[in-house]
């Protein structure tokens, strides 16, 4: 998104259920709309610069659907598909805004390892913007991806964390948690 917007509004489309819908800046939740409707709507006035993270959720369920993110101000960013996965499941990581130099990659860490301490990485080859697909780990535990640059000399983005879980057996439901659950609530009704 371009900077110097007055606002942006988050809509949700062709659902037939109640979902939760939440947009933060870094970890700040700026708005929701809780089991409100199959498809809510939330407008955010006056964005500030930063990376945008929106949070799609059905109620109920626990079941997350997707987590999106958009940068103001064009800086290099990391998108996942989702941010609770199943050990030894895949996890899509997209991203844009890399420098396109030889000796850029994309890492899987340890929620707050050292930049040395990865447990996986890809190197990008140059490209600017791109899709990764990386193996959950079969440790339980916090993780996230971080853009490096210069040989891994810099980081330049990182993901929210991903929470890789055990994986269910078949038909026992899904893993994970809702959009809003830290305190039980996103937001007041």
């Amino acid at each position: 998104m371009p900077s110097g917007l007055s606002g942006f509004t988050v809509e949700v489309t062709g659902g037939d259920r109640d979902a939760d819908l939440a947009v933060f800046l870094g970890d700040e939740e700026l708005c929701c709309a809780r089991g409100e409707a199959p498809n809510p709507t939330l407008t955010v006035a006056r964005p500030r610069a930063g990376t945008y993270r929106i949070v799609v959720a059905n109620l109920g369920t626990e079941e997350l659907h997707y987590v999106l993110s958009a940068v103001l101000d064009g800086a290099a960013v990391l998108e996942l598909a989702s941010v609770v996965v199943a050990s030894g499941a895949p996890i899509a990581v997209r991203f844009a805004g890399a420098p396109g130099e030889a000796g850029g990659w994309i890492g899987l860490f340890g929620r707050g390892a050292d930049d040395a301490a990865f447990v996986s990485r890809q190197f990008l080859e140059g490209a600017t913007a791109g899709q990764r697909s990386f193996e959950a780990p079969s440790e339980v535990g916090a993780y996230e991806f971080r853009m490096l640059a210069n040989d891994g000399a810099d980081v330049i983005a990182m993901s929210l964390p991903v929470h890789v879980e055990v994986a269910k057996a078949p038909g026992t439901g899904p893993i994970g948690h809702g959009a809003c659950e830290t305190d039980g609530a996103c937001c007041a009704p």
